[in-house]
Parts: structure tokens; sequence; C-alpha cells
């Protein structure tokens, strides 16, 4: 049979609708909602992991990326000696200055001055 227009069936046939759990006796999910009476596994918080056994042991043995990233930016460090051999004494600092000078690369970066020198 060759696939074409007129053979191919309505995309509504094919998909299933979405099964609503815990909507009643009528939906014919409710009551336990399919979970069974007692254990762990009709328990709320429990994992649908715990049902997959083999496939949950090398899920939970693989190493994890571990912290997170923060969204701020970091503050980028400038040493006093730095500031003090490219300004002179009475130059105002400010952000516009030093993103020239090549401390920093954006004007709205936070900076961060050490104590060195």
């Amino acid at each position: 049979m060759v696939l074409a227009l007129h053979n191919t069936s309505n995309k509504k046939q094919i998909t299933k609708d979405k099964i609503r759990r815990g909507r009643g006796d009528s939906s014919g999910y409710g009551n336990y909602s399919g979970r069974g009476i007692k254990g762990q596994k009709c328990r709320s918080g429990s994992s649908g992991l715990l049902r997959i056994g083999m496939k949950y042991r090398l899920m939970s043995q693989t190493p994890k990326l571990r912290g997170f990233k923060s969204l701020k930016p970091k503050a980028a460090p400038i040493n006093l000696k730095d500031l003090s051999s490219n300004f002179q004494e009475e130059d105002t600092i400010s952000p516009e200055k030093l993103q020239e000078k090549g401390f920093i690369k954006k004007v709205n970066t936070p900076v961060k001055i050490l104590g060195d020198g």
C-alpha cells in the first residue's frame, strides 16, 4: 500500500488522551488512582524511578553536576597598585574610565578593589 493523502488517518485518532488520575471514581482512575492499596509506591512523594528497577540503579550511580551557577555577575578584582599606576592622584575613577583602560569589559559589572599596593 502506498502512503498518500487519501489513506492517512486523522491525527486525533492516532494520539490518545492523557489519563487524568485521581479525578473521581467515574474516571476509572479514582480512589487509588492506579497505585494499589498500600506500600511505598502508593504514597505521595514516591518517585516513578522506583518502579523501573535496573535503570534506577544506573541513574543513581552516575555522577551528577554539583552546585549551581549564580546569575549575578562576578566582581572584577582590581588592585590598588594598578589604579595608582594608571591614574593620577586627583583623577576621578568611574566605570567608564575603568573600561577604557581595560580593567573591566562592561560598564555595569561590579568591581572589587583589593588592598594590594
